[in-house]
């Protein structure tokens, strides 16, 4: 903790264009296909919707220091990282 001037939490978000892409493309082929087409349009859809909701934010804890800046943890949990933050924060403000 020597040398850390702050400590900072970052948000990745995560990219939802495949998963778009995926519904476009099941959708079409629901719509335009025949009754053969139509099942695998449903399946593609379907697994659309699942990669659409099992995307999660990658949160990172940046510590700051006088020469740089280095990413310490990363996760999907921001409460996990909330209280890293307010720990280290706490740290540092014991260590004065």
């Amino acid at each position: 903790m020597q040398g850390v001037t702050s400590v900072e939490k970052h948000q990745i978000k995560a990219s939802k264009v495949f998963a778009i892409i995926l519904i476009l493309i099941g959708l079409g082929i629901l719509v335009l296909a025949h009754i053969e087409g139509k099942i695998i349009g449903g399946v593609i859809l379907i697994l659309a919707i699942v990669i659409l909701l099992r995307l999660k934010d990658k949160f990172i804890v940046v510590l700051n220091s006088s020469s740089d800046e280095s990413q310490a943890l990363n996760s999907t949990n921001e409460k996990f990282i909330n209280d890293v933050i307010n720990s280290l924060n706490d740290t540092m403000v014991y260590r004065g």
